[in-house]
């Protein structure tokens, strides 16, 4: 795949991950998913010099874990990335706008573990929305107020330089979730914007 990219992209670098959610999906530990790390970015820093990894792409923010993973990374990850969302869908919606707040704590978390660390690198949020499921069943005006209130906090954290990334997910259906056809996108499959998307290209 990093092949691929060198061949599509020949100039410049690129960010890539290593793994993804492997805490949640395979129950990987810190210390094995580092053991990992160790063993194949060095090799794959050799073979794509352009690459820039990051990890440990947690499912969510996990400090211990991420400390884990920082104090033991040979080489030292180019960023930090993990995934953010509020609640599920059994959540209440006061629940749901309540809890984009602990996107901050989560932030500083971050890098309060770096310092402990010894270093500091970018946060990366590769992953966020309200929940990993469905917009099925929100309602306008909540589904726009709270992704009103999202956007406004990431805008918060990068301003502040508390994080340099933070990609939505999805911009269109992908996949399935338990399922079920999955879940936040930002467009519709006729291409017509979803409740969500209206407010995501709305702009500030």
């Amino acid at each position: 795949m990093l092949t691929l990219v060198d061949e599509v992209f020949p100039t410049g670098d690129y960010w890539v991950e290593y793994g993804n959610e492997n805490d949640l999906q395979c129950g990987l530990s810190a210390s094995s998913y580092t053991a990992g790390w160790n063993r194949d970015v060095p090799q794959l820093k050799v073979s794509h010099p352009r690459a820039k990894f990051m990890g440990p792409v947690n499912f969510e923010y996990n400090g211990s874990y991420l400390l884990h993973f920082l104090q033991r990374a040979n080489p030292r990850p180019d960023a930090v990335s993990w995934h953010e969302y509020a609640c599920g869908t059994g959540s209440s919606d006061q629940y749901c706008l309540d809890h984009v707040a602990n996107w901050t704590n989560h932030a500083d978390g971050g890098i309060a573990q770096m310092n402990t660390a010894g270093y500091r690198v970018s946060t990366w949020i590769t992953e966020w929305n309200m929940n990993p499921e469905d917009e099925a069943g929100y309602q306008s005006p909540f589904i726009q107020t709270w992704t009103r209130r999202a956007l406004d906090q990431w805008s918060s954290l990068a301003s502040a330089g508390k994080i340099a990334v933070a990609m939505n997910y999805t911009m269109a259906r992908a996949g399935t979730f338990n399922g079920q056809p999955s879940g936040f996108q930002l467009f519709k499959p006729d291409n017509s914007l979803t409740l969500q998307g209206q407010t995501f290209f709305a702009g500030p």
